[in-house]
């Protein structure tokens, strides 16, 4: 490095709070419009490789400016990506890692019976003897059996995070007797309003196919309060069409559990809120997935919302015995670790009317 005169070192003393090696660099760096380019380009390829990401988080967002600016951006990408073929290589990586493109893309509002019904293994043969007729679909038995410690019943949890509590205290609750054996599966930030954010439906029938149980408990509905659409068709939130389209969803998920193996479906909604806006929500909400579940054969309706409150008002407490305790986690909404034996407990009186007594009242 060359010599620095006194006045040099003398000016470098004075600022050194300031000073970088980089300002006595006879190279320049690009200039500020240059790096302007070169990261609105940077934004415009990842935008471009990850279009279907950006769509499918405009339609998980709540209605407002933020979701009409992300969804005027990211419909244009997506369009664009789809042509020129440059969404491939997400699709290839989310392939490799085992991801479901189907469920996680949503791709359609739509959801109907037709697309979560078992699909048939059709073949096609060209020559000897025709494939036997697929099996009639099932349909839910008028009475089921009673379950023993030798065959116990198979029961399984699915929903958003409303169910994880009350899924986690209802295993340990009908593991007492031996007669039940549950299984938890859930997503969070999920429902039946957006499927093209992410098909809960398909997700949930996909756990029904692994895990064939006879009995499956829906907790969800916490994040359905909001707008819905159905092709041409809009729905917005708490007008009678939205109500209308709600049980109509709620009513083919039923049907579709049914004629996937499974005997009895229990299907709980949101809890009491704390807002009286998103309440009624809520209520109406309960009251669509009560309606589907009287003209679905196999369907019950439990309704934790109501027996958690009293004339469907935000309860801060509860009790259980001689105990009382918080009615809700700290976000005012979920139930407590310590309410969730209480719920759990009224999911398993529910199924006692069609099993019998799934556990011991007195413990």
């Amino acid at each position: 490095m060359g010599d620095m005169s006194a006045e040099h070192v003398a000016a470098r003393t004075d600022r050194e709070t300031t000073y970088h090696p980089a300002l006595e660099s006879p190279a320049r760096g690009l200039p500020a419009g240059a790096v302007l380019v070169v990261v609105l380009v940077a934004l415009l390829v990842a935008g471009l490789l990850n279009s279907a990401s950006m769509a499918r988080t405009a339609e998980g967002m709540r209605p407002g400016l933020g979701r009409t600016i992300v969804s005027t951006v990211a419909g244009p990408f997506d369009v664009v990506a789809s042509a020129l073929a440059l969404d491939r290589p997400r699709q290839q990586f989310d392939l490799a890692l085992g991801r479901d493109l189907a469920v996680v893309a949503g791709g359609s509002d739509e959801i109907e019976l037709a697309v979560l019904a078992p699909s048939d293994s059709a073949m096609l043969v060209s020559e000897g003897p025709k494939p036997p007729p697929p099996p009639p679909p099932h349909t839910a038995p008028l009475t089921v059996r009673h379950p023993t410690s030798t065959r116990p019943l198979k029961v399984l949890v699915v929903g958003d995070s409303l169910s994880t509590y009350t899924g986690q205290r209802l295993a340990d609750l009908l593991a007492q007797r031996g007669l039940a054996n549950v299984t938890v599966k859930y997503r969070d930030g999920v429902g039946l309003a957006t499927p093209t954010f992410f098909n809960w439906p398909e997700w949930a029938l996909g756990q029904i196919d692994a895990i064939k149980p006879s009995a499956v408990v829906v907790i969800v509905g916490g994040n359905d309060n909001q707008d819905m659409s159905r092709q041409d068709d809009y729905f917005p939130v708490g007008s009678p069409g939205w109500a209308a389209e709600y049980e109509r969803r709620v009513s083919v998920v039923m049907r579709s559990v049914i004629l996937h193996g499974v005997d009895r479906i229990y299907w709980t909604g949101p809890p009491t809120s704390k807002s009286a806006v998103d309440n009624g929500y809520y209520r109406q909400l309960n009251l669509a997935a009560a309606a589907a579940a009287k003209e679905i054969p196999g369907a019950r309706f439990v309704d934790l919302a109501g027996l958690t409150s009293i004339k469907g008002e935000w309860l801060d407490v509860l009790a259980f015995g001689n105990e009382a305790f918080p009615a809700r986690m700290g976000d005012g909404f979920h139930w407590s670790w310590q309410a969730s034996q209480i719920t759990s407990r009224l999911e398993a009186d529910a199924m006692a009317a069609d099993y019998g007594a799934l556990y011991d009242k007195s413990r």
